[in-house]
């Protein structure tokens, strides 16, 4: 009885890891074939505090993106909460940015935790991607200038962006609370968001009025900037001509910016 107990408890806990195992080699393959299959997604490096607001940010606007990060304990972590496709591995290696699709990404956001790091996969990134969206978390003021000569198109500063949100609360409470409104939104995720009109499209040479897309229940023109334009035409009338490769600013929900998108995309 002993012996049989013994052996039927041994059977129970092989079966039990095996098939665990199992599928976790079957779900990982599901996820990198998922993963090869994106393209113009963005890449998020690091798991850290700030990461973690850019994939939630990133997943309440349903946007296509993949983490990397060599912690995988804290993926997991992370992933339980919310499912999202990732890479463990380090983002400076360039077969893991590879495998996440570097070269048909849109965009990678660095935050790693040093400077140095952020700085070490700009340079990668932009090796493999000349034409990628780079912003990079400096947390050194002073780093920043580095990271943009080596590559990224943007640098952000939690501690600068902190202090501009503490004092935009004490002298614009209004405003401020306004867009939190937006962003704590639970039935409708409201953004201020971008479209690009593509050459071929269907809203190049026609107005505003005339285009259809103030027509959207859900969606408010607020500015169009005109291609090489060093500033934006705000609450432009009706009457302006779209033009290609136009950036149509919107406040707008995620469904709403897919619609625009298609009427955007080439004809």
């Amino acid at each position: 009885l002993s012996l049989g107990t013994i052996a039927f408890a041994v059977t129970s806990i092989t079966a039990f890891v095996v098939e665990g195992e199992l599928k976790r080699m079957l779900g990982r393959r599901k996820m990198e074939k998922d993963i090869a299959r994106l393209e113009g997604h963005d890449i998020v490096c690091g798991s850290d505090e700030t990461a973690q607001t850019i994939i939630q940010e990133l997943l309440t606007t349903r946007r296509d993106f993949v983490v990397v990060d060599p912690d995988r304990a804290r993926l997991d972590k992370l992933a339980a909460a919310a499912s999202f496709p990732f890479i463990e591995g380090d983002p400076a290696d360039d077969e893991v940015l590879k495998r996440a699709g570097i070269e048909r990404a849109r965009g990678i956001l660095l935050s790693l935790p040093t400077d140095e790091a952020n700085l070490f996969v700009t340079v990668t990134a932009r090796q493999l991607n000349p034409r990628v969206r780079i912003v990079a978390k400096g947390i050194d003021v002073k780093s920043h200038e580095k990271m943009v000569r080596a590559g990224a198109d943007y640098a952000v500063s939690p501690t600068f962006i902190g202090g501009m949100r503490m004092v935009s609360q004490m002298v614009r409470p209004a405003a401020v609370t306004f867009l939190d409104m937006m962003l704590r939104e639970r039935g409708k995720a409201f953004r201020v968001d971008e479209v690009t009109v593509e050459p071929g499209s269907a809203l190049a040479g026609k107005t505003l009025d005339a285009s259809g897309v103030r027509d959207k229940r859900e969606s408010l023109l607020v500015a169009v900037k005109r291609e090489g334009g060093p500033g934006y035409l705000f609450n432009p009338p009706d009457d302006t001509v779209i033009r290609e490769k136009d950036v149509l600013v919107f406040i707008t929900t995620p469904e709403s910016r897919k619609e625009l998108e298609g009427l955007a995309g080439r004809g």
